[in-house]
């Protein structure tokens, strides 16, 4: 892809009056005219390009920059570490046994030159990548290529600890983004939720609200996060129900009293005497 477009870039004429003829050809079956657009003396939003025709003016305002920035986006999505990187995937298993032992251990040796402070011991590399091939090939042969592992994420279960070096590959190659769109979801979402009415929150409720609604797919238990938010944050005490009987015994425990953090304060201070104060005055306003 990019030899393509650098080959489109230093032929940007050609490449440009195909394009052009084409947007000429809908331009007319809708009716419109191509022309240069005005030109001021003194430009402040964009600046004025030098061009004699519309073909050349949008030959050097559209086409050229458009080229540049592709050739610009697909050096830096795939650049020379991140191929280098990206030849983790020849331990997947699918891909694995397609080929044979010499061509995977070449393949791989710029990948263990480029992570070989990560290695927990190099030296075994070579073994270990020897065993994990003879498995899959094992494999291969008994149950056939459909019960292959065919990506990453199915890969990795199957790799225990014998095959130190090579999970930590498949970790790598596994923390790779293929594109940017997983993280910008963040801000898509912080978007919906921090709104001009809802702006005034603290920021581990946000964090909270944003994960919430960016990973809507993971299951909740409403219980039993109901269970843990009254546990962590205990705000009921349990106290004598002292209106269900009038005499001077208040150690029956019939009901749950929800006080305010005052009155939970005063109580403990004074354990009856504010609490058996109001309440009398209630049991006389009753009988009266």
């Amino acid at each position: 892809m990019d030899r393509v477009l650098r080959d489109m870039r230093s032929d940007v004429d050609s490449v440009h009056t195909k394009w052009y003829e084409e947007v000429a050809t809908m331009c007319q079956s809708a009716e419109v005219t191509m022309t240069l657009p005005r030109l001021c003396g003194r430009q402040r939003n964009r600046a004025n390009v030098p061009a004699q025709t519309p073909s050349e003016y949008y030959c050097r305002t559209v086409t050229t920059p458009i080229l540049d920035h592709l050739i610009s986006e697909i050096q830096s999505r795939f650049s020379a570490h991140h191929k280098t990187a990206l030849l983790g995937l020849h331990l997947i298993p699918l891909i694995l046994v397609t080929k044979l032992f010499g061509e995977i251990d070449d393949t791989l040796k710029p990948l263990k030159d480029l992570y070989v402070d990560d290695l927990q011991d190099e030296s075994p590399f070579k073994t270990e990548l020897h065993q994990w091939y003879l498995k899959w090939k094992a494999e291969k042969e008994a149950n056939g290529m459909e019960a292959l592992p065919k990506t990453l994420a199915f890969t990795l279960p199957h790799c225990s600890s014998y095959y130190a070096n090579i999970y930590i590959f498949l970790r790598i190659a596994c923390t790779l983004p293929v594109t940017s769109c997983f993280s910008e979801r963040s801000f898509s979402a912080l978007k919906r939720i921090k709104t001009n009415i809802r702006s005034n929150m603290s920021n581990e409720r946000l964090t909270s609200l944003t994960l919430l609604h960016v990973h809507q797919d993971n299951p909740i238990d409403i219980p039993e996060v109901i269970n843990e938010f009254a546990r962590r944050h205990p705000r009921r005490l349990r106290l004598t129900n002292m209106l269900a009987d009038s005499s001077s015994n208040y150690t029956d425990t019939k009901c749950l009293c929800a006080l305010s953090p005052c009155s939970l304060v005063l109580c403990y201070a004074q354990p009856f005497c504010f609490v058996q104060y109001r309440c009398k005055q209630e049991v006389n306003n009753i009988k009266m």
